[in-house]
Protein backbone atom coordinates (compact mmCIF):
# COMPACT_ATOMS: atom_id res chain seq x y z
CA UNK A 1 0.00 0.00 0.00
CA UNK A 2 1.35 3.35 -0.96
CA UNK A 3 0.23 6.72 0.66
CA UNK A 4 0.03 9.99 -0.41
CA UNK A 5 1.63 11.96 2.23
CA UNK A 6 0.00 15.37 4.27
CA UNK A 7 1.94 17.78 2.36
CA UNK A 8 3.97 20.06 4.03
CA UNK A 9 4.45 23.84 2.70
CA UNK A 10 7.51 22.78 0.53
CA UNK A 11 6.00 19.88 -1.43
CA UNK A 12 2.04 19.38 -2.75
CA UNK A 13 0.02 16.55 -3.43
CA UNK A 14 1.41 15.01 -6.77
CA UNK A 15 -0.14 15.97 -10.23
CA UNK A 16 -2.42 13.58 -11.76
CA UNK A 17 -0.28 13.25 -14.88
CA UNK A 18 3.06 12.61 -13.13
CA UNK A 19 2.25 9.38 -11.39
CA UNK A 20 4.53 6.61 -11.17
CA UNK A 21 4.26 2.84 -10.11
CA UNK A 22 4.55 3.73 -6.31
CA UNK A 23 4.21 0.21 -5.71
CA UNK A 24 7.59 -0.99 -7.87
CA UNK A 25 9.35 1.86 -6.65
CA UNK A 26 9.02 0.83 -2.78
CA UNK A 27 9.97 -2.45 -3.84
CA UNK A 28 13.07 -1.44 -5.67
CA UNK A 29 14.14 0.62 -2.46
CA UNK A 30 13.73 -1.72 0.00
CA UNK A 31 15.50 -4.12 -2.04
CA UNK A 32 18.16 -2.12 -2.61
CA UNK A 33 18.86 0.07 0.17
CA UNK A 34 18.05 -2.50 2.66
CA UNK A 35 21.86 -3.86 1.83
CA UNK A 36 23.63 -0.72 2.81
CA UNK A 37 24.97 2.11 0.92
CA UNK A 38 27.83 1.80 -1.82
CA UNK A 39 30.97 3.23 -0.16
CA UNK A 40 32.23 6.35 -1.98
CA UNK A 41 35.87 5.33 -1.81
CA UNK A 42 35.50 1.82 -2.58
CA UNK A 43 32.58 1.17 -4.45
CA UNK A 44 31.49 -1.63 -2.20
CA UNK A 45 28.82 -1.62 0.57
CA UNK A 46 28.44 0.43 3.74
CA UNK A 47 26.29 -1.60 5.74
CA UNK A 48 25.45 1.22 8.35
CA UNK A 49 22.58 2.26 5.62
CA UNK A 50 21.21 5.35 6.14
CA UNK A 51 20.57 6.69 9.64
CA UNK A 52 17.59 6.17 10.78
CA UNK A 53 15.69 4.71 8.01
CA UNK A 54 12.97 2.14 8.50
CA UNK A 55 12.15 0.35 5.02
CA UNK A 56 9.27 -1.50 7.02
CA UNK A 57 6.98 1.65 7.63
CA UNK A 58 4.38 2.25 4.74
CA UNK A 59 5.79 4.72 1.73
CA UNK A 60 4.31 7.86 1.52
CA UNK A 61 4.93 10.08 -1.90
CA UNK A 62 4.90 13.88 -2.46
CA UNK A 63 6.01 16.16 -5.19
CA UNK A 64 8.06 19.55 -5.20
CA UNK A 65 6.21 21.80 -6.86
CA UNK A 66 8.75 23.89 -8.79
CA UNK A 67 12.46 23.11 -11.16
CA UNK A 68 12.58 22.87 -14.36
CA UNK A 69 11.40 19.83 -16.56
CA UNK A 70 12.41 17.28 -14.29
CA UNK A 71 10.41 15.52 -11.44
CA UNK A 72 11.47 15.69 -8.44
CA UNK A 73 9.54 13.84 -5.68
CA UNK A 74 9.76 13.20 -1.86
CA UNK A 75 9.24 9.56 -0.55
CA UNK A 76 9.04 8.97 2.96
CA UNK A 77 9.99 6.11 5.09
CA UNK A 78 8.70 6.86 8.55
CA UNK A 79 10.56 9.94 9.78
CA UNK A 80 13.12 9.66 6.62
CA UNK A 81 12.71 11.37 3.78
CA UNK A 82 14.52 10.46 0.43
CA UNK A 83 14.52 12.90 -2.32
CA UNK A 84 13.96 11.16 -6.09
CA UNK A 85 14.38 12.53 -9.40
CA UNK A 86 13.69 11.07 -12.76
CA UNK A 87 12.94 13.08 -16.50
CA UNK A 88 10.18 14.38 -17.51
CA UNK A 89 7.27 11.90 -18.67
CA UNK A 90 7.36 11.48 -22.69
CA UNK A 91 10.57 11.55 -25.14
CA UNK A 92 13.37 13.88 -23.66
CA UNK A 93 16.15 15.29 -26.00
CA UNK A 94 19.52 12.93 -26.46
CA UNK A 95 22.00 13.53 -23.70
CA UNK A 96 18.84 16.00 -21.62
CA UNK A 97 18.04 15.76 -18.66
CA UNK A 98 20.73 12.72 -17.59
CA UNK A 99 20.00 11.82 -13.89
CA UNK A 100 22.86 9.32 -14.44
CA UNK A 101 25.23 12.24 -14.83
CA UNK A 102 23.61 14.27 -11.93
CA UNK A 103 24.13 11.44 -9.72
CA UNK A 104 27.86 11.09 -10.65
CA UNK A 105 28.61 14.70 -10.02
CA UNK A 106 26.96 14.53 -7.08
CA UNK A 107 28.78 11.15 -5.85
CA UNK A 108 32.29 13.22 -6.75
CA UNK A 109 31.29 16.72 -5.35
CA UNK A 110 29.85 15.94 -1.54
CA UNK A 111 32.81 14.21 -0.23
CA UNK A 112 34.78 17.36 -1.03
CA UNK A 113 31.44 19.91 -0.53
CA UNK A 114 29.34 18.70 2.04
CA UNK A 115 26.91 20.91 1.33
CA UNK A 116 26.13 19.00 -1.91
CA UNK A 117 23.74 16.29 -1.08
CA UNK A 118 24.62 12.33 -0.12
CA UNK A 119 23.43 10.86 -3.30
CA UNK A 120 22.52 6.67 -2.24
CA UNK A 121 21.14 5.30 -5.11
CA UNK A 122 21.26 5.16 -9.24
CA UNK A 123 18.88 2.60 -10.79
CA UNK A 124 19.11 2.35 -14.79
CA UNK A 125 16.39 0.46 -14.86
CA UNK A 126 13.43 2.29 -16.97
CA UNK A 127 11.16 -0.75 -16.22
CA UNK A 128 10.91 0.58 -12.76
CA UNK A 129 9.25 4.26 -12.95
CA UNK A 130 9.69 4.48 -16.72
CA UNK A 131 13.11 5.79 -16.50
CA UNK A 132 16.64 6.20 -15.05
CA UNK A 133 16.43 7.52 -11.84
CA UNK A 134 18.10 8.15 -8.52
CA UNK A 135 17.99 8.99 -4.16
CA UNK A 136 19.46 11.11 -2.46
CA UNK A 137 19.92 12.65 0.84
CA UNK A 138 17.04 15.25 2.20
CA UNK A 139 18.10 18.68 2.43
CA UNK A 140 15.97 21.03 4.21
CA UNK A 141 16.14 25.08 3.72
CA UNK A 142 13.45 28.00 2.81
CA UNK A 143 13.15 27.81 -1.27
CA UNK A 144 12.33 30.84 -2.83
CA UNK A 145 10.29 31.06 -5.42
CA UNK A 146 8.01 33.35 -7.31
CA UNK A 147 7.14 35.08 -4.22
CA UNK A 148 9.55 36.12 -1.06
CA UNK A 149 8.79 33.45 1.82
CA UNK A 150 6.91 34.59 5.00
CA UNK A 151 9.23 34.13 7.04
CA UNK A 152 11.75 36.52 5.08
CA UNK A 153 9.14 38.88 3.80
CA UNK A 154 10.15 42.63 4.40
CA UNK A 155 13.63 41.37 7.14
CA UNK A 156 16.08 43.22 5.72
CA UNK A 157 18.68 41.51 8.03
CA UNK A 158 17.78 37.99 6.91
CA UNK A 159 17.97 39.32 2.91
CA UNK A 160 21.37 40.44 3.23
CA UNK A 161 22.23 37.03 5.39
CA UNK A 162 20.94 35.33 2.68
CA UNK A 163 22.41 36.84 -0.17
CA UNK A 164 25.73 36.60 1.24
CA UNK A 165 25.56 32.86 2.11
CA UNK A 166 24.65 32.52 -1.33
CA UNK A 167 27.81 33.83 -2.79
CA UNK A 168 30.04 32.98 -0.27
CA UNK A 169 28.82 29.46 -0.87
CA UNK A 170 29.06 30.02 -4.90
CA UNK A 171 32.88 30.96 -4.15
CA UNK A 172 33.33 28.33 -2.34
CA UNK A 173 31.76 25.79 -4.54
CA UNK A 174 34.27 27.44 -7.74
CA UNK A 175 37.69 27.34 -5.43
CA UNK A 176 37.24 23.44 -5.51
CA UNK A 177 40.60 21.97 -7.25
CA UNK A 178 39.21 19.79 -9.51
CA UNK A 179 42.18 18.88 -10.88
CA UNK A 180 42.51 16.26 -9.02
CA UNK A 181 40.14 13.17 -7.12
CA UNK A 182 37.30 11.88 -8.85
CA UNK A 183 36.07 15.02 -9.98
CA UNK A 184 38.71 15.01 -12.64
CA UNK A 185 37.27 12.24 -14.68
CA UNK A 186 34.16 14.05 -15.22
CA UNK A 187 33.08 15.75 -18.06
CA UNK A 188 35.55 17.70 -20.53
CA UNK A 189 36.32 21.66 -18.84
CA UNK A 190 38.65 21.96 -21.86
CA UNK A 191 36.98 23.88 -24.59
CA UNK A 192 33.48 24.41 -22.82
CA UNK A 193 32.69 27.49 -24.61
CA UNK A 194 33.70 26.70 -28.10
CA UNK A 195 31.60 23.53 -27.54
CA UNK A 196 28.83 26.08 -26.48
CA UNK A 197 29.01 28.61 -28.92
CA UNK A 198 29.26 26.01 -31.74
CA UNK A 199 26.02 23.99 -29.85
CA UNK A 200 24.01 27.27 -30.42
CA UNK A 201 25.41 28.04 -33.97
CA UNK A 202 23.55 24.33 -34.74
CA UNK A 203 20.60 25.10 -33.15
CA UNK A 204 20.10 28.37 -34.19
CA UNK A 205 20.51 26.51 -38.09
CA UNK A 206 17.88 23.82 -37.39
CA UNK A 207 15.01 26.24 -35.96
CA UNK A 208 16.03 29.30 -38.18
CA UNK A 209 13.12 29.99 -40.62
CA UNK A 210 14.69 33.49 -42.29
CA UNK A 211 18.14 34.32 -42.97
CA UNK A 212 19.36 36.84 -40.58
CA UNK A 213 22.76 38.03 -41.31
CA UNK A 214 23.70 39.81 -38.11
CA UNK A 215 24.34 36.12 -36.93
CA UNK A 216 27.28 34.79 -38.85
CA UNK A 217 29.11 37.58 -38.01
CA UNK A 218 28.26 37.23 -34.61
CA UNK A 219 28.85 33.44 -34.42
CA UNK A 220 32.72 34.28 -35.59
CA UNK A 221 33.33 37.00 -32.57
CA UNK A 222 32.00 34.34 -30.40
CA UNK A 223 33.93 32.07 -31.30
CA UNK A 224 37.21 34.16 -31.21
CA UNK A 225 36.14 35.70 -27.86
CA UNK A 226 35.98 32.16 -26.67
CA UNK A 227 38.25 32.27 -23.56
CA UNK A 228 40.90 29.34 -23.55
CA UNK A 229 41.66 28.40 -19.75
CA UNK A 230 44.36 26.93 -18.39
CA UNK A 231 43.77 23.54 -16.88
CA UNK A 232 45.19 24.89 -13.50
CA UNK A 233 42.50 27.69 -13.25
CA UNK A 234 38.96 24.86 -13.84
CA UNK A 235 36.54 25.38 -11.25
CA UNK A 236 33.27 23.11 -10.44
CA UNK A 237 30.36 24.90 -11.43
CA UNK A 238 26.45 24.98 -10.49
CA UNK A 239 24.52 24.27 -13.71
CA UNK A 240 20.87 23.72 -14.27
CA UNK A 241 21.23 21.84 -17.52
CA UNK A 242 24.32 19.83 -18.86
CA UNK A 243 28.04 19.62 -17.73
CA UNK A 244 29.70 19.10 -20.79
Amino acid sequence: MIVYATVPHDTRDIRPAEQLDWIALASYLRAHLATGLPSRDKGDEDDEGIVGLDLSAEMTVSQFPGGHSNLTYVARFGGTELVLRRPPLGPVPPKAHDMAREHRWLAAVNPVFPLAPVPYLLCEDPTIIGSTFYVMERRRGVVVRQTEPPELAGNILARRRISEALVDTLAELHAINVGGGPISALGRPAGFVGRQVEGWTERWHRATLADVPEMDPSRRGSRRASPRIPRARLSCTATSSSTT
